[in-house]
């Protein structure tokens, strides 16, 4: 966690704050703060300038930001719950909600094809797709388990990498998300 006390720029929060997460899209710079307050802010990713923040009843533990057709959303966990719940980040709008059966560890949005969809990996070591419409209400959920440790999820290139109790690759492919383990042989260079 970073202290925002450290920061000398205008991208102070308040003192004493902490930045707990932190994410961007297109234009925007979303900021996750605790400790003394829960706060989500948006800022300005050109000039810092902040747009607008949101107070929170509890602190954020994850948060992803995706930008479709024109409209900046953001996926926001909670540390007391299990819930995920997707804002519109101009005007704080909720979204959607989504209640997941273990605490989540990772989320991303990722778009294939036409398709959007929120990601996650939860600490029990469940991964979970929902498949959003232009609403971003789900049509589609599906949960597989990758092990018993938590994964941790990256976007690369044109597919999601997956590191857990074995790495995976998630990609689309012929019209469906596909997940391919990855064998890790040990190769000696000489």
């Amino acid at each position: 966690m970073l202290h925002t006390d450290s920061i000398e720029t205008p991208f102070m929060i308040v003192k004493s704050d902490l930045i707990i997460a932190a994410c961007s899209t297109n234009n925007v710079i979303l900021t996750c703060s605790g400790k003394d307050r829960n706060v989500l802010t948006v800022y300005s990713s050109q000039n810092l300038e902040k747009i607008g923040e949101k107070l929170c009843d509890h602190e954020i533990s994850l948060i992803s930001a995706f930008t479709i057709l024109e409209r900046c959303v953001a996926a926001i966990t909670f540390w007391d719950d299990n819930n995920i719940v997707i804002y519109d980040i101009k005007s704080f709008e909720q979204l959607g909600l989504y209640k997941l059966d273990d605490l989540p560890r990772s989320l991303l949005f990722r778009s294939f094809e036409k398709l959007l969809y929120l990601v996650i990996s939860t600490g029990n070591g469940n991964f979970v797709t929902y498949t959003l419409n232009s609403a971003f209400e789900c049509i589609e959920s599906k949960s597989i388990s990758m092990g018993v440790k938590p994964v941790n999820l990256v976007q690369f290139n044109e597919m999601i990498v997956g590191c857990g109790d074995q790495p995976f690759i998630v990609h689309f492919q012929n019209g469906r998300l596909n997940c391919s383990f990855l064998d890790l042989k040990v190769n000696s260079f000489h």
